[in-house]
């Protein structure tokens, strides 16, 4: 460009915009770089999530399960000590009547 150019002022406005813009279009995609880096980390951190929450359900069935054998439990053990009162008093009305049995002879 020569002195005597009337619109280098023009050009050298012009050439510094598309120097800034070219900077600004660089700045954009780093930027949107970042964001697709996070979008994809964002993904496999929601199906991590999903993981662990198929894993406390599966907890929470095993104690569920748990929790109902133990609650069983106690209608288990009325029902031995049931058998046991019920030998018991057979046992004693049997040993009554075999006690009169011999002893009346």
């Amino acid at each position: 460009m020569g002195e005597n150019c009337k619109d280098c002022i023009q050009v050298i406005n012009m050439k510094e915009d598309v120097t800034r813009i070219k900077d600004d279009i660089k700045d954009i995609y780093e930027r949107l770089g970042e964001v697709e880096k996070f979008s994809a980390s964002g993904g496999e951190q929601i199906k991590m999530i999903f993981v662990i929450l198929n894993e406390i359900k599966n907890s929470i069935k095993d104690v569920s399960s748990k929790l109902e054998k133990i609650e069983e439990k106690p209608a288990e053990d009325f029902s031995k000590v049931k058998i046991a009162v019920m030998t018991s008093i057979c046992s004693g009305i049997i040993g009554t009547l075999l006690g009169f049995i011999f002893t009346k002879k």
